[in-house]
């Protein structure tokens, strides 16, 4: 499901990744390189925070990561709270909630698949749009049409401000290939969280978390460096400098040399 090879299209980029023991694949005809192995914090990197103060990175990485959760989680726990169990919020909210859906005719799942389903295809129609106008007509698309949906008493504002946040979410990451697991991941939560309510999401984030620490890219587990934790390689990549941590492998052999 997870990318496990990275793409460059900075020379500076490959040549840190050359440097860091990584190995570089140039494909005839193509115009990005690809890097192997690639572990998904990597996803999360730009070649801009090697420029930025160590704060900054530690600052902009942590909300990243935040926004990466945002962009899987919040519309199935929308729908195993709505639908499933309303009691765990305050009284004031749950009374707004149900008020804001008095009109609405469809159930909490329906909705909500409706709206993902809708915030895809202009996710998607965003990304063949010129680029200065894509990202806006995605977000404002999205904002657009949910608030003519509420006016028509469809869907509840509540859900078209989860949808718009975790559609903005998906843009923070730095590479784009990643998100895209995220969104059919989103879909598998919803679809369990719709039958189960917050068993189903619980299940669900406990599959792709087993996943995901099972997936290896090239021998390199892919969710290093925290699984197996390593405290060095996380300090490095809040500190932005993931790139030029080398191999351990490789430092012994060019100490033996």
């Amino acid at each position: 499901m997870f990318p496990v090879l990275g793409t460059v299209e900075r020379s500076d980029r490959a040549c840190t990744n050359l440097l860091g023991g990584k190995i570089i694949i140039l494909v005839e005809g193509g115009g990005l390189a690809l890097t192997a192995p690639q572990t998904f914090i990597e996803y999360l990197d730009s070649a801009d925070d090697y420029f930025e103060s160590s704060i900054y990175n530690v600052f902009v990485k942590a909300l990243r990561i935040l926004a990466m959760v945002i962009t899987l989680v919040v519309s199935p726990l929308y729908i195993a709270i709505v639908a499933y169990h309303p009691d765990i919020l305050p009284p004031i909210y749950i009374l707004s909630i149900a008020q804001a859906r008095a009109t609405v005719p469809f159930n909490a799942f329906t909705e909500t698949l409706l709206m993902e389903v809708l915030a895809g295809i202009l996710r998607e129609a965003s990304i063949r749009l010129p680029k200065q106008v894509g990202a806006a007509v995605g977000i404002v698309g999205t904002i657009v049409i949910g608030q003519a949906a509420v006016a028509a008493g469809l869907v509840s504002p509540l859900l078209v401000i989860i949808i718009s946040l975790s559609l903005m979410c998906s843009f923070a990451a730095p590479n784009y290939s990643i998100t895209n697991a995220l969104h059919i991941l989103k879909f598998f939560l919803l679809i369990l969280s719709g039958l189960l309510g917050l068993f189903g999401f619980v299940i669900g984030t406990i599959a792709i978390s087993i996943n995901m620490i099972s997936v290896s890219s090239f021998g390199v587990p892919y969710l290093k460096p925290f699984a197996p934790f390593h405290l060095q390689g996380i300090f490095n990549f809040f500190l932005g400098n993931t790139g030029s941590e080398k191999d351990p492998k490789l430092s012994k052999t060019e100490n033996k040399n």
